[in-house]
């Protein structure tokens, strides 16, 4: 048999034929279910969160110990200097510390925590059905 030279331009081999593989159609009905879903469930947390946007009176403890750490790198209530003794009336020490970050670069906590609870919120939204399906 004679060696043959490069194929010509613009040759393209043959693609077999390949029955198993079925042809892209419409989404299935469960699909456009679920896209359906999960956008209602979208603007329900997005009304949710502009609904209930407020800051109560408990939070600002929260503030004033995150302040008092990025400030004067002091988890305490008062400032350093004010004579009284050192109180811990926080419950959580994961926020506070994310709000005294978030002071610490220029944002204030009470500007950085509703953003802060939305994104927790959008990220409880979007981990729930992978935790639900991985069950």
């Amino acid at each position: 048999m004679a060696a043959q030279g490069p194929a010509p331009v613009g040759y393209h081999a043959p693609v077999p034929d390949t029955p198993d593989v079925p042809e892209a159609g419409p989404l299935p009905r469960r699909v456009h279910w679920t896209l359906a879903a999960l956008a209602a469930l979208a603007l329900l947390a997005a009304a949710h969160v502009h609904a209930w946007r407020f800051l109560g009176d408990d939070a600002y403890i929260s503030f004033r110990y995150a302040d008092n750490l990025a400030r004067f790198g002091q988890l305490s209530f008062n400032p350093p200097g004010v004579d009284a003794q050192p109180v811990e009336g926080y419950t959580n020490l994961l926020w506070v510390l994310l709000l005294a970050a978030g002071r610490a670069l220029g944002v204030p906590p009470p500007q950085l925590a509703p953003i802060l609870t939305g994104a927790s919120a959008l990220t409880a939204l979007v981990l729930a059905p992978v935790r639900i399906g991985a069950s």
